[in-house]
């Protein structure tokens, strides 16, 4: 799975420029977090997601399950680090060329949001505003969207899907879209705005994951140096 083959070769890159080892563990996958925490007496744990999300509190509770005795430091989020903005800013697209820039995170129920981070949707606006000031965007073309709707009940909004088809009524066809919400590939993501993208007179063009700048080494190293002491 190419995605997985991306995350490891983070992983060799990261190891390269620290001393202590470098594991993948994934809540749903080959290597469980069950199984990396086993491998040492003390830990740091980076997600792969820079907002702070119930994914975060729940990889938190599982690394506690499996690592009662073990000292483990958390990294906190990290939305608004300078090298995740800059990694994210870094792919060289010619902007002036698009019609509109979107930015579309992943789509939360309201009501998760509510209890559980309150200032995500605050958050997503942040990354928006900064990496549109690195990059010199017209705030005009520049729009916040969300992806990944499933189920009922009232998400986040406005859902990429509509912001499009407001977009595509106003007689805009190009456009070039960030999805920050995960550092490597996302499928789910992937599938929904590929699906965006099959009306033969729109052109989608997709900014890489941070991933896949060399920048992002840079980021894990410093967020595992940074990193937040959390002993409970």
């Amino acid at each position: 799975m190419r995605q997985i083959a991306d995350l490891e070769k983070i992983q060799g890159a990261l190891q390269k420029r620290v001393n202590n080892p470098v594991t993948l563990a994934f809540l749903f996958g080959p290597q469980t977090i069950q199984k990396a925490v086993e491998k040492t007496s003390s830990l740091t744990v980076i997600p792969l997601f820079p907002l702070a999300t119930p994914l975060s509190e729940a990889m938190k509770k599982e690394v506690k399950k499996y690592a009662r005795e073990k000292k483990i430091t958390f990294i906190k989020s990290f939305y608004d680090h300078p090298l995740f903005l800059k990694a994210l800013a870094s792919f060289g697209f010619h902007t002036k060329e698009y019609d509109a820039i979107l930015f579309s995170f992943h789509g939360m129920p309201l009501s998760t949001v509510a209890q559980k981070c309150p200032n995500y949707e605050k958050e997503c606006r942040f990354i928006q505003k900064e990496v549109s000031r690195l990059l010199g965007l017209d705030r005009k073309k520049t729009y916040l969207a969300y992806q990944s709707k499933f189920g009922y009940g009232k998400w986040t909004e406005p859902s990429l899907k509509d912001l499009q088809d407001k977009l595509y009524a106003e007689g805009k066809r190009k456009f070039l879209i960030f999805s920050p919400s995960f550092i490597g590939e996302n499928l789910e993501t992937l599938y929904e705005i590929k699906k965006m993208g099959n009306n033969k007179d729109i052109r989608w063009d997709l900014v890489p994951n941070v991933a896949a700048s060399p920048i992002c080494i840079d980021l894990l190293q410093t967020l595992s140096k940074d990193a937040e002491t959390c002993k409970e």
